[in-house]
This record gives structure tokens, C-alpha cells and sequence, in this order.
């Protein structure tokens, strides 16, 4: 592990909680058959008092949050979840994926392939030393964590997605609906170069904060937030590695495999881009599944219902 930056800490209430910011190198041989490039990832680790660090309980959050997704995926779980999570005893390590922020933004689409990304995931639980985690996604994040459900049994404890559907869900969905086939024809645009990076970019990233206002309720961002966003957006390479992560779609492997890990999605039913039936299609691949849904909430339901999503969240870590 490389790159290491000096640790912070702060204090929870009458707990103290050790806030980690770093660096891992991942060494590119998961993919590349023993190639030795490397890739860094930012992630930041979280952890309750001593005595809970050295429990038995682990808790790997893979959080980007999609197409939006930047730093403020960690800065928004570390405001929302993290301090729940870690007084609970459970140890946090949510991570900036490949093309995000301050992490290593390949330039090849195949970079971005679900593979190398769940390889990824893999690989920051080597290099922490952890072996068996629960893993956390929403939205890409979550797509991400469907496909560890399907490749890494041996690995998962259990599993939550936060509105993100299977990926043997959304195209098969989108065909028989034609409601979801016209909220996800956004992906289509995304798919030619150059010009969604320009059209993205224009005006400071003007469209892309007008999107995650819009589909959000009032005041579920700051403006010191969406600021945040804008600076992770305009840093070099930022757009293209975001906008591959859909390019790399059409390289999709197979993942029909059944999900034996218990697994538990959280869903706000006010989702702008995704129907609820993605959900419940999600859910049949899994033999031991849970749905909750949240009423009111949109996309970004772990910002607008925090107090109910860490309640789920911790009944079913703690299940």
C-alpha cells in the first residue's frame, strides 16, 4: 500500500472515531494476467474506539454514486452513515473508484469493464488485510456490488444495494418497459465520445448540477456540496473516466449466476431514473433476499432518509 497520508481524527458524541484518507495501489494482475501496472484508489477508512477496531466485525462500503459519483461519495456517507456505522462497531472503508476524483482515471474503456471493477473491490479488502466483509452500493456502486454478489460468495457476508438494479435487470427491463426504456436513454447519449464530455462540462458542469438538483428533494444538497461535486468533475480526465463506466457496458459479462449471500436492497421509491420494477427483478436472482422501500425518498435515499436507512442498515449487519 502506497501513498499513505497522515490520519485525522475527530469525535462522535462521547466516542472517538479514527478517519483514515489514503491511497492504495491495486496491482493490475486480478485482470491482466500477471501484467504489473498498477492503479491508486482513494478510499477513506473509518473506525469507533480501540476496542472496536479489533472486533470481528467489517464493514466494506463500495460507494460511488453513479454518474454524479465523486469525492462527495465519501464526504456524503462519512456525514450520513459512517458515524452510525462506526459507533456500532463496525469498521467503514468507502473507497473513490477507478475514473472518480482523486483516483486513477484509465483511459481505455475495457479499464472500466465489471470485472476490473469488482476486482477492485477485491483488491482494497487484500490490501487492508480483511477477508470476509459485508459490502454497501448504491446506484454504480451498487451495480457493482450485484456483480461481487455473483462472483465472490466467498468473500461477501452480506449484501445491500441502494437504488441500483442487477445488471441482467436493466436492458431485459427497459425492452418490456417503455417508461424505463425512456429514462435510461440518457446511457445512449453517453455512449459517443467527446461530445458528452462537452456538453457535461459546459458552463462549470451547469447540467450536471441542475440533474442532481432536480432529482433530489429541496435541500438534499448544499450548495457547498454541489460546489464540491463541481471541482471533482472539472479535475482532468474526470468526465471520461465517469461517462466509460457506461461506455464500458457493452463489454458486460454473463451474471446469471443465483446470489446465495442475504442480501437486502433499499429502494426510494421517487427515483427519477429507475423503476421500481428493477428492484423486484433484481430480487429473483437472490435465494435469501429482503426489499425495503422508502415512500418518499428519491435516487439519493440514503441523503434524504438518514435515520431510517442506518436503522436498516444496522438490523440487518447486525441479522
Amino acid at each position: 500500500m502506497t501513498g499513505l497520508e497522515p490520519a485525522t481524527s475527530g469525535v462522535t458524541g462521547r466516542r472517538k472515531r479514527l478517519i483514515h484518507q489514503r491511497m492504495v495501489s491495486i496491482p493490475h494482475a486480478l485482470e491482466f494476467a500477471g501484467k504489473s501496472a498498477k492503479l491508486k484508489l482513494a478510499y477513506q477508512n473509518s473506525s469507533s474506539t480501540p476496542r472496536d477496531i479489533n472486533s470481528d466485525r467489517r464493514l466494506r462500503c463500495c460507494q460511488p454514486s453513479g454518474w454524479t459519483g465523486t469525492d462527495c461519495s465519501r464526504r456524503l456517507l462519512d456525514r450520513l452513515e459512517i458515524d452510525a456505522l462506526a459507533s456500532a462497531g463496525f469498521r467503514v472503508i468507502v473507497p473513490d473508484q477507478r475514473g472518480y476524483n482523486t483516483s486513477d482515471k484509465p483511459k481505455a474503456i475495457r479499464e472500466y469493464t465489471l470485472p476490473k471493477l469488482v476486482g477492485d473491490v477485491v483488491a482494497i479488502a487484500d490490501a487492508l488485510g480483511i477477508g470476509r466483509f459485508h459490502l454497501v452500493g448504491h446506484d454504480w456502486g451498487g451495480i457493482v456490488a450485484w456483480a461481487a454478489g455473483a462472483k465472490l460468495p466467498h468473500r461477501l457476508e452480506r449484501l445491500v444495494i441502494l437504488n441500483a438494479p442487477h445488471p441482467e435487470v436493466l436492458l431485459a427491463h427497459s425492452l418490456r418497459s417503455p417508461t424505463q426504456f425512456l429514462r435510461s436513454s440518457y446511457a445512449a447519449f453517453f455512449q459517443f465520445p467527446l461530445l458528452p464530455e462537452a456538453v457535461l462540462g459546459a458552463g462549470h458542469s451547469a447540467l450536471l448540477a441542475r440533474a442532481l438538483i432536480k432529482s433530489s428533494r429541496t435541500d438534499a444538497f448544499t450548495a457547498e456540496e454541489i460546489a464540491e461535486y463541481r471541482q471533482a468533475w472539472e479535475r482532468p480526465g474526470a468526465l471520461t473516466g465517469m461517462l466509460n463506466w457506461y461506455r464500458a457496458l457493452r463489454f458486460r459479462p454473463s451474471l446469471k449466476q443465483r446470489i446465495r449471500t442475504p442480501t437486502l436492497v433499499l429502494w426510494g421509491m421517487q427515483d427519477q431514473a429507475l423503476e421500481y420494477g428493477l428492484a423486484e427483478r433484481s430480487l429473483a436472482f437472490c435465494n435469501d433476499r429482503g426489499l425495503q422501500t422508502f415512500e418518499k425518498a428519491t435516487h439519493w435515499v440514503q441523503r434524504e432518509e438518514a435515520s431510517a436507512v442506518n436503522a436498516a442498515l444496522l438490523a440487518f449487519l447486525d441479522g
